[in-house]
């Protein structure tokens, strides 16, 4: 008569603890991999919003560039929209890559004037030898009603924040009737003023019913 053997062995112990750490080490090695994929796909959309943010917010600025308040006094044309080629440009001594800047004036109200920069600056502030850039906004007001707001000397200051990091090239480019213009102050007329006319044009006139 047998006796019942009851467990498993030694081997049998061995081979379960082998295979069971091949299927762990398999499956963290498929969640590190998924992981890193997830973050670097999370830190792709936030670069992409980021970017489209700040589109958006020149995008704006610019749009508005000239706009002036009906009481207030008139805005220079030479000084409506700006751009500046960096390296090299007026203003373009704290980054070294082509990172431009534009600089926008259009009214708030009839009290403020809002004069707009955006602006490339190297991180730490004028280490040159950096390859990191932040991207600039510079807010200066002046009350047209009481100044010309003719000059730099007239806007004061509000604040200079960054809207943006890392920001390895800027690029801006001024055209007038769809050619590329030089570098400097864009004037007015930059764009195309197009008219549409119809081809014929059929009067109909209706019996008045009483």
């Amino acid at each position: 008569m047998h006796n019942n053997q009851f467990g498993f062995s030694l081997v049998e112990l061995l081979l379960s603890i082998v295979i069971s750490s091949i299927i762990l080490g398999a499956a963290f090695g498929s969640y590190a991999i998924i992981n890193r994929n997830f973050e670097y796909q999370n830190d792709m959309r936030h670069i992409s919003q980021t970017a489209r943010m700040v589109v958006d917010m020149i995008n704006k600025d610019i749009r508005m560039a000239g706009y002036r308040d009906p009481a207030a006094a008139t805005i220079d044309p030479s000084d409506i929209i700006s751009f500046s080629d960096c390296p090299g440009g007026t203003g373009c001594t704290q980054q070294q890559g082509s990172l431009d800047r534009v600089t926008v004036i259009y009214d708030k109200s009839s009290t403020i004037r809002q004069k707009i920069t955006y602006y490339a600056t190297a991180y730490p502030a004028d280490d040159l030898s950096t390859d990191r850039y932040r991207l600039m906004k510079r807010l200066d007001t002046c009350n047209p009603t009481s100044s010309a707001c003719s000059s730099d000397a007239n806007f004061a200051n509000q604040y200079d924040e960054p809207i943006a990091d890392y920001i390895e090239e800027l690029i801006f480019i001024g055209y007038r009737n769809s050619v590329k213009s030089g570098t400097g102050a864009e004037s007015w007329g930059m764009g195309n003023l197009r008219t549409i006319n119809p081809i014929n044009a059929t009067s109909i006139c209706e019996d008045q019913v009483t």
